[in-house]
């Protein structure tokens, strides 16, 4: 099973190594990662282009010339995904470790389901990862 992850960004640079990171450390890897940022006026092409750089057959960087809004870039993000399985992500998630591992296993598990809502929990800062 192919799996995409469909990422947007807009200004994320604050959070977006971290949330990059923990979609590298999977214990389950991810064959492409479509990021698609929103005219970021920040440093987030610098990031990206880091890890792409990095990771050149992982990710697939699309740069909007101009801020086109959540709903219209996530529908970007989506339509350049290849994978059978597309989760999504945003500039500030974190991952646990084996978040696509428990989703990739779920599906199995449950061949005639089309969609999974996962849980997630609120932080009131990047400064909890750390503690």
């Amino acid at each position: 099973m192919k799996i995409s992850v469909a990422f947007i960004v807009y200004n994320g640079a604050q959070y977006l190594r971290t949330q990059l990171d923990s979609i590298l450390a999977q214990t389950h890897k991810v064959d492409e990662i479509i990021v698609c940022d929103d005219a970021s006026s920040d440093n987030t092409k610098e990031i990206l282009e880091v890890y792409k750089n990095k990771n050149p057959d992982l990710f697939l960087i699309h740069y909007n010339t101009q801020n086109i809004g959540p709903t219209k870039n996530i529908e970007n993000a989506i339509q350049a995904c290849t994978g059978e399985l597309i989760l999504f992500a945003d500039q500030d998630d974190y991952w646990e470790a084996h978040k696509v591992e428990n989703i990739v296993k779920w599906f199995k598990e449950n061949p005639t389901m089309n969609g999974l809502f996962t849980n997630g929990s609120l932080m009131n800062s990047k400064d909890e990862l750390d503690n």
